[in-house]
């Protein structure tokens, strides 16, 4: 989907921000490491197309992040970091696995989120389980329900690309009965993730 969109985006010359929380990166599990990286991703963007970085945020960077400076607060990064630079362009922001998030950062970052989008050029997609409640936290949000049955195929394809790459580097099993006992079994797993 995430390729889908950057391609898509790339066609209108708008920039498709990504960020992917793993459990497994447990200092990154912030508001503040989203938005971070963002402010990379639009710098890049905004190489990528030779357009000048404005002055005041190239200042602000050296303030934030040079030397024995202090590490900026999450409304510092976005008031003077990303808010900036996503004027520059037509932003999509896409975040998955917020519920990979504790409840204060989940909050933190849906805070910042209404804050963007009160800017008309920016636009939003959140993938996270639904224990989330985007759409009571973020009026005028819209839902899309991604259920088992309409994800089963999908996810069948992924499971049986894994496999086969798991196989070709060391064989699970020889039996083709029992590859298809561990594929079902991982199917059951699966819940839509």
């Amino acid at each position: 989907m995430i390729n889908k969109a950057s391609i898509e985006a790339q066609k209108t010359g708008k920039p498709v921000l990504y960020y992917f929380f793993d459990h497994s990166f447990r200092p990154h599990l912030t508001a503040r490491s989203l938005f971070e990286s963002y402010t990379k991703q639009l710098l890049y963007y905004l190489e990528l197309i030779q357009k000048r970085c404005p002055s005041d945020v190239i200042a602000q960077i050296f303030e934030f992040y040079g030397p024995k400076k202090r590490p900026p607060s999450l409304d510092e990064v976005v008031d003077e970091l990303v808010i900036p630079l996503s004027t520059e362009a037509e932003c999509i922001f896409v975040v998955d696995g917020l519920d990979e998030c504790d409840t204060k950062e989940t909050q933190e970052v849906l805070r910042t989120f209404k804050k963007l989008l009160a800017t008309p050029s920016c636009r939003v997609l959140i993938a996270c389980r639904e224990e989330v409640d985007i759409i009571r936290r973020i009026p005028g949000s819209v839902r899309i329900r991604i259920t088992p049955e309409k994800s089963k195929a999908d996810m069948k394809h992924f499971i049986g690309c894994k496999l086969e790459d798991m196989q070709s580097h060391r064989r699970i099993s020889e039996s083709k009965d029992m590859l298809a006992y561990i594929e079902q079994v991982l199917m059951k797993r699966a819940d839509r993730m």
